[in-house]
């Protein structure tokens, strides 16, 4: 018996297939936990894979995959046992502290590299929060660089750290050594392109969410 271990989000309902069956082959299934709970697989009735009656599927309430098919664990959010974990907390929002030089430029958030919020920016120093949950790499890229239009990208904060510009190596944005993307550890946007600032849950300062 061994231990394999999921820690992505997905949600949802919960199978387990076997799908290699040959001759000498066989799963024993014994648990599945999720939800803080553990879900014992001879508990389960939906059961295509235990052979049974005469016939794959046709057994149920086992732990023995004898043949390819699945047994059903139930929903992720469900709870059998009445004592399960409590819903993991809502992800923090993510804030973008920055300004434009003129006042027309626009920048995008990036997570997971995904585009999730992005907004026109004021000149002065203003904060632009994002509500919706996702997770993954955050960059901020600035898409509309022209003559006159600079972004001074103050901070993210994010997982309950403020993430300082100046402080990011990944940086395409900034002007340096004679080319776009040639400077890094600076606050300035003088091209269209993004600074990077580490994955959602990492936390740099030892002093997170």
């Amino acid at each position: 018996m061994a231990a394999y271990v999921y820690s992505g989000s997905a949600a949802g309902d919960v199978q387990v297939e076997y799908d290699n069956d040959v001759s000498g082959a066989d799963v024993i299934l014994d648990s599945v936990y999720v939800n803080g709970e553990t879900r014992e697989a001879e508990s389960m009735e939906y059961n295509t894979a235990t052979y049974g009656n005469g016939e794959c599927g046709g057994g149920s309430y086992s732990e023995t995959m004898h043949c390819n098919g699945v047994i059903g664990f139930g929903d992720t959010g469900a709870c059998f046992s009445g004592d399960c974990a409590a819903p993991p907390p809502t992800n923090d929002p993510i804030t973008v502290r920055a300004e434009g030089v003129s006042g027309s430029e626009h920048i995008n958030l990036l997570v997971g590299g995904n585009v999730v919020a992005d907004w026109t920016l004021a000149t002065g120093m203003n904060d632009y929060t994002y509500t919706g949950g996702a997770s993954g790499d955050v960059q901020v890229e600035y898409d509309n660089d022209a003559t006159g239009r600079d972004v001074i990208l103050d901070y993210v904060l994010v997982n309950g750290e403020i993430r300082e510009a100046e402080d990011m190596e990944y940086n395409t944005a900034t002007y340096g050594n004679g080319s776009c993307g040639g400077g890094s550890y600076s606050e300035t946007m003088h091209c269209s392109g993004v600074i990077g600032f580490g994955d959602s849950e990492a936390c740099f300062s030892n002093s997170c969410n």
